[in-house]
């Protein structure tokens, strides 16, 4: 059996995601298997733009992101706000055994493309990274 990200069902057990992601497509992807594991998810093309947002439970980001802002950089500044906040890279040209350099401590990474159960298990331990309140 496999276990999957998915918080108990009710209000309060719902997670914030914020997906960052410049091919929509990708991005609606992702946006759809995390809101079917119950997070509420808001998504962003550029990392400029996602800098600003709210809170989130957990980043899930491309790493090469038009704009100022890329996909470590963004990490980097949101956990300086969030120290718990879950981090996962994503890339078509990733090596899923070596951190990229810069990656904030207990990263997920996730190459592209993937399917459904790889975007889920890597919430799992990017949300396993979390220190438990």
């Amino acid at each position: 059996m496999t276990t999957q990200a998915r918080p108990d069902s009710g209000p309060s057990a719902t997670l914030r995601a914020l997906v960052v992601e410049d091919d929509p497509a990708i991005g609606l992807i992702v946006e759809t298997i995390l809101t079917a594991a119950n997070f509420r998810t808001v998504l962003h093309i550029t990392g400029d733009t996602a800098q600003t947002a709210a809170d989130a439970d957990l980043l899930v980001t491309d790493l090469t992101l038009p704009g100022a802002l890329g996909g470590i950089a963004l990490s980097q500044a949101l956990r300086a706000r969030a120290p718990g906040l879950a981090v996962i890279y994503m890339s078509g040209a990733l090596d899923e055994s070596t951190p990229p350099p810069g990656a904030v401590p207990g990263a997920a990474l996730l190459g592209k493309p993937f399917r459904r159960a790889h975007l889920l298990d890597a919430v799992t331990r990017a949300l396993a990274w979390r220190p438990q309140d």
